[in-house]
């Protein structure tokens, strides 16, 4: 009986030693990430989120951690998403969100994905990228693009091109 809980024992340690460098791994990514990660409790409250995430929220890691999602988030397109992981199925939102805790307004890229698709509701991982700025550069593309086409539409003039 003294061997097998030596044996145990031993196993134990082995784990302990394999999991602890994972985790740390896991928390660098999490924590230094380009996109926003957070966790939400089958519930749709938010445990754990990244600096980044609070940034886009414009508040405090703090401020967020606690925050249910499924009754405090306004955008009505995101709030399908996160209900659609709860009940385990992935799905992504893009467009404009004012944050419920911030007031802060951003173009956002948003994927929820259940950690359990087999249990409902489930644990759901959240990532969000900002993407206001590449958004208005596409915006101011698509306007500088109907102005050309515009201004070719209506020109009184014959224009050709040339090969020298």
């Amino acid at each position: 009986m003294e061997q097998a809980r030596d044996t145990v024992d031993a196993s134990q340690i082995k784990t302990s030693h394999t999991l602890a460098p994972r985790e740390e791994i896991w928390r660098a990514i999490f924590e230094d990430s380009h996109l926003g990660v957070c966790f939400l409790d089958a519930q749709g409250v938010i445990e754990d989120c990244n600096e980044r995430l609070a940034r886009m929220a414009g508040t405090s890691v703090e401020g967020l951690v606690g925050f249910k999602a499924t009754e405090q988030i306004r955008n009505e397109a995101l709030l399908r998403t996160i209900q659609e992981a709860l009940r385990g199925e992935a799905g992504s939102f893009e467009g404009e969100y004012t944050s419920a805790t911030g007031g802060r307004t951003a173009v956002l890229r948003v994927t929820a994905k259940p950690v359990d698709p087999a249990c409902r509701p489930t644990v759901v991982v959240l990532t969000a990228e900002d993407i206001t700025e590449r958004w208005r550069a596409e915006k101011s593309l698509r306007e500088s693009e109907e102005r050309f086409r515009q201004l070719v539409e209506n020109i009184n003039a014959v224009v050709y091109s040339v090969d020298a």
